[in-house]
């Protein structure tokens, strides 16, 4: 397999041809499966990288390389020196990256034990990251989120655990479903797009279906089966499911592209999210203020008294923002 076809992979390039080439040398040994392990896992590292933007001239190989090995332009993960630049790779990250890994990423397996290894990919707060899954199945995971998958997916279906936000794009397979499953509902998929908002701590849970179809389980039964254009949310105080139709479902994902963007949303759910983001508790002191309806788009750099304050230019109340709340009244 042509290490540049494993980095396209990894990025979410491939074809849908490159796709099943991949998976078909991954099952063709363990020696395959391996040697992509020792690939990924030090791409998972390299995440934490903050500066890291996609420059669309690069080839994958190269982005790879920039991301793994810095600014020297004379490594390569070439087959015949893969265990030497590992093991460079290895040291180099043990100095430089351990330092910050613990705030911004969070990256472990199981017990050898276990008979399944899991990767868990932990978001801090303020970051967003693009992780491809082993089946091609692209995340994109907001912050403070966390996703836990299998290494490989050798089971009847295709779980993975969801404690956050996370626009999908799930690679078809009918005789495998992709499973995704949430602290209060799972949804099941053959192959599709769409967001999910399922923070354990929120009030409310919340996806989006863009293309294809998803099925809501409230993890004892099917309760919802979904279509293209509607928006499903489900509030955890009135135990009540809302379902809308040709909503903007556009501004459930607006943060892929770096927005916060509401369309009609309760400044309840919305002072959410943003506490979410900011890492901060919400306190509202008057009722009245919780139902008001907030249309905007911002972006996810501008700072939280930028965004209450034009909101405030509409809506009446005052805040106050303090280290670890933000206080409405």
């Amino acid at each position: 397999m042509n290490d540049n076809k494993i980095f396209k992979y990894i990025l979410g390039h491939a074809t849908r041809e490159e796709k099943e080439e991949f998976l078909n040398w991954i099952d063709e040994s363990d020696d395959n499966k391996q040697y992509y392990k020792k690939i990924r896992k030090v791409w998972d590292m390299s995440l934490i990288t903050a500066d890291y933007v996609d420059n669309p001239y690069e080839t994958d190989f190269e982005i790879i390389r920039k991301r793994t090995i810095g600014k020297n332009k004379h490594e390569s993960f070439k087959h015949r020196k893969l265990q030497h630049t590992l093991e460079t790779i290895g040291k180099i990250a043990a100095v430089a990256i351990v330092a910050v890994l613990l705030s911004y990423f969070y990256f472990s397996t199981s017990m050898e034990r276990n008979p399944v290894s899991y990767n868990t990919i932990e978001i801090p707060v303020g970051n967003q990251a693009k992780i491809t899954l082993p089946d091609g199945s692209v995340a994109w995971l907001n912050s403070g989120t966390t996703l836990k998958y299998p290494e490989q997916f050798t089971g009847k279906d295709r779980t993975v655990q969801l404690n956050g936000e996370g626009w999908f794009d799930i690679t078809k397979n009918k005789e495998k479903p992709f499973i995704v499953k949430t602290p209060l509902h799972s949804i099941r998929v053959l192959g599709t797009t769409f967001n999910v908002y399922a923070y354990e701590e929120s009030n409310h849970f919340e996806t989006t279906l863009f293309e294809g179809s998803i099925i809501l389980n409230n993890n004892e039964k099917d309760i919802l089966k979904m279509k293209p254009g509607q928006q499903a949310i489900y509030d955890k105080t009135t135990q009540k499911m809302t379902v809308y139709n040709n909503k903007e479902i556009k501004n459930a994902s607006s943060w892929i592209s770096g927005y916060n963007s509401f369309y009609k949303t309760p400044f309840n759910q919305m002072l959410e999210r943003l506490g979410q983001y900011y890492n901060k508790e919400i306190i509202i002191k008057r009722s009245e203020i919780a139902t008001y309806e907030c249309t905007g788009k911002f972006k996810v750099s501008d700072s939280l008294e930028h965004i209450l304050d034009v909101v405030k230019t509409t809506k009446p109340f005052k805040y106050e923002i303090s280290e670890h709340q933000i206080i409405i009244y």
